[in-house]
């Protein structure tokens, strides 16, 4: 989970405040990430971990390398807490936001260089608010890592949310993303628009917490997709996407003629 609690002395104001957390605990209680790391694991006995990326420093590569050093450590902790059960520890699930989805699927794409008794398997990933390119970010230009193989290689179910009053990540990221998305196997992706959304989900910042964690619960035990709150949209196939466009295109002259005529009606009574 990231972006973690950041580095003491930064995050405590502003608008990153509500995401990462500095060191205060009673920052860390607002983080969203805090609170679904603490959610998935009263839920479902997962151990979650919070990372922070390292400052000033390194772009994607050093923070996927970041990631691969924590799903390592993760693997080691649930070896020692399952090797008294015998049964083999459970895959590893990665949730970026942003930066850190890009820094995801980098560290996804690092997996196939380990050796196969030190790769950790993925179980789900879910990339929010995350672009597969675009400007310069965290020291290095997207472009320069083919996101989009690898996320076409991921070997695991992905959930991309996307607010769609982002102003930092344009919600056709979110339909690109969606498009290189492995769609071989029925249910394999799903692609949630949040109409009223932000670039940090705050406006539903309630609703995405619990649908995640529904969204998790479905991944792990099976259960049926979860319902989605309102001004939530979700798409599992390009033709429901497509479906969703050409509707959306469709209605659009009328709209504006709808929109025309209240206006010379406004026009005409201050006539």
């Amino acid at each position: 989970l990231g972006p973690g609690v950041d580095a003491p002395g930064t995050g405590a104001t502003g608008a990153t405040a509500a995401w990462g957390a500095d060191c205060d605990p009673k920052l860390l209680e607002s983080s969203v990430y805090a609170q679904l790391g603490q959610a998935l694991a009263a839920d479902h006995d997962m151990l979650c971990v919070q990372v922070t990326w390292r400052e000033g420093t390194g772009g994607l590569e050093a923070a996927a390398t970041d990631l691969l050093l924590a799903m390592r450590w993760v693997q080691q902790r649930q070896s020692e807490r399952f090797a008294a059960a015998h049964v083999p520890p459970p895959d590893v699930w990665l949730i970026g936001f942003c930066f850190g989805g890009a820094a995801l699927l980098t560290a996804a794409d690092f997996l196939g260089v380990l050796d196969a008794t030190e790769r950790p398997q993925l179980g789900a990933v879910a990339l929010l608010a995350t672009a597969l390119a675009g400007p310069t970010t965290g020291g290095e230009n997207f472009e320069q890592r083919d996101l989009p193989r690898a996320l076409h290689g991921l070997g695991a179910p992905v959930l991309l949310l996307q607010g769609a009053a982002d102003s930092t990540v344009p919600p056709r990221a979110a339909l690109d993303a969606f498009a290189c998305c492995n769609s071989s196997v029925p249910g394999f992706k799903r692609l949630v628009l949040i109409h009223d959304g932000d670039h940090r989900f705050m406006t539903k910042r309630a609703d995405t917490v619990s649908y995640l964690r529904s969204w998790a619960r479905e991944q792990l035990k099976g259960a049926a997709a979860p319902l989605l709150p309102d001004g939530f949209q979700g798409f599992e196939t390009d033709d429901d996407l497509q479906q969703s466009v050409r509707i959306a295109r469709a209605a659009g002259p009328e709209r504006r003629a709808a929109a025309a005529a209240a206006a010379r009606t406004v026009a005409a009574a201050a006539a």
